[in-house]
């Protein structure tokens, strides 16, 4: 152990654990490599291991502040002189480290959101108290976040509850993905990721097939048919929103085989 451990601990109130550290060697090197089934073992009581948690997350939101911007070397073209060693891009602006201006605000903004998200983790788990099944596997799932990793976030609810207008709202895009107020427009599950190619908003688009749609559409049209089922209203509402959504009005008094032909 050295001294950066032990004072990280003592000035988080984590004093009780620095034995805990020292017996395992825990450096400074080693205490920035520290993955959450580590921490488990080190520190296993609830709270203090929460605590640590966030604290370590903060220190390596710091740590890629200050040292990511030295990843992106600076734009340099070939010398047309013998004497230039090269000019950076036309227009380009470089901070007082000789780095893309732009490149670290971004890099600064993404490790701030990053930082406030593991806070809010950090606040949700403290939250699920009993061991319910959706708890232990949300407790899980927030615990093996990893700023590294990429990860797949699921919105789900009723057709029209506004899951496209929560994701517009997120990505502060309003009209990047169809919805209204008066009717269910996303009809089909959606994906949407990061793009680090360029700017510019890429569409990829995957039909299904007629054979695999008038399977489905079979389903949708039996479950409205057979709507006295308590235990399936939900579904049927689900099931009328959907129709609606694909078809209108139009769908009504019609059979699969109906719907199904091409205009």
């Amino acid at each position: 152990m050295d001294d950066f451990v032990r004072d990280t601990l003592a000035q988080a109130g984590l004093s009780d654990w620095i034995k805990v550290f020292k017996d395992e060697g825990i450096d400074t090197e080693t205490f920035y490599m520290l993955q959450d089934a580590n921490i488990e073992k080190l520190i296993p009581k609830m709270g203090p291991n929460l605590k640590f948690k966030k604290l370590l997350r903060r220190l390596k939101a710091e740590q890629t502040q200050n040292e990511s911007p030295n990843h992106f070397p600076t734009h340099v073209l070939p010398s047309t002189s013998g004497t230039e060693q090269g000019k950076r891009k036309s227009g380009q602006q470089l901070d007082s480290k000789g780095q893309p201006a732009a490149k670290r605000k971004f890099i600064e903004r993404e490790a701030k959101i990053l930082s406030e998200v593991r806070n809010i983790m950090e606040d949700i788990t403290a939250k699920l108290q009993d061991d319910s099944d959706l708890n232990k596997f949300l407790k899980e799932k927030i615990e093996n976040l990893e700023t590294e990793k990429r990860e797949l976030v699921g919105v789900f609810g009723k057709t029209g509850a506004g899951k496209t207008s929560l994701i517009n709202a997120v990505l502060e895009e309003e009209n990047l993905l169809p919805c209204g107020r008066v009717k269910a427009c996303t009809s089909v599950m959606i994906k949407v990721e990061a793009n680090r190619h360029n700017k510019k908003y890429e569409a990829e688009i995957e039909f299904i097939s007629p054979e695999d749609w008038e399977d489905e559409l079979g389903s949708l049209l039996c479950i409205i048919q057979d709507n006295d089922d308590y235990d399936t209203r939900e579904e049927y509402r689900d099931a009328l929103d959907k129709l609606s959504a694909l078809y209108g009005e139009e769908w009504r008094g019609k059979s699969c085989k109906q719907l199904m032909d091409r205009k």
